[in-house]
C-alpha cells in the first residue's frame, strides 16, 4: 500500500501538469525520487497483461525484430517509475494509462538488448545505436539528398 505522502505528491504533480502527464514519466519519476530519497528511479516497460511478456525485446533478436517491437504503431511502451525499498511500484504518471493493473518490467541490457537511440531524421522510425542514426540505406540516401538541397539554398 502506497504511502499517503506519495499519493499527495502525485496528485499535486498531476495538478501542476494540468492533467497532461503522458510522456512525462522520466521527469516525474526523477522529481519524485528527489522529493522522496528512499524511492529508487526505475526504467523499463509497461505491459497490459502477462501475455505481452512474449513481446519484450531480447538480446538474441535481429535488428529488424527489435525495430518492430518498438514500432510506434505497434507499441511496446517504454516507461519510468519509482520503486519503494520494499519493491512496491509508485508510478507518478500512471493516470496516462487506461488500464490500472499494469505489469512493470525493469530494463536489463543483458536480457533486453540495446535501447533505441532515437528516431530516423528522414522517416521517424526508431533507430538503434548500430544504425548510426538513420534506419536504412533508402532513408540515408533520401536524407542526404534533402540536406544537399537545403545546403544549396544558403
Amino acid at each position: 500500500m502506497s504511502k499517503p505522502e506519495y499519493n499527495a505528491w502525485i496528485e499535486a504533480y498531476v495538478e501542476r501538469s494540468l492533467g497532461h502527464v503522458r510522456g512525462r514519466c522520466n521527469n516525474a519519476s526523477a522529481e519524485m525520487t528527489k522529493a522522496f530519497p528512499e524511492l529508487r528511479y526505475a526504467t523499463g516497460f509497461v505491459l497490459p497483461d502477462e501475455q505481452s511478456r512474449s513481446e519484450l525485446p531480447t538480446v538474441s533478436m535481429s535488428l529488424e525484430a527489435r525495430c518492430s517491437v518498438y514500432d510506434r504503431d505497434v507499441g511496446l511502451t517504454q516507461h519510468a517509475w519509482c520503486v519503494t525499498p520494499e519493491g512496491e511500484i509508485v508510478d507518478p504518471t500512471v493516470s496516462q494509462f487506461r488500464k490500472r493493473d499494469l505489469i512493470y518490467v525493469e530494463y536489463n541490457a543483458e536480457v533486453h538488448g540495446p535501447l533505441p537511440a532515437g528516431k530516423c531524421p528522414n522517416c521517424g522510425n526508431i533507430v538503434f545505436p548500430e544504425q548510426n542514426g538513420i534506419c536504412n540505406e533508402v532513408c540515408h540516401r533520401q536524407f542526404a539528398e534533402y540536406l544537399r538541397k537545403e545546403g544549396a539554398r544558403f
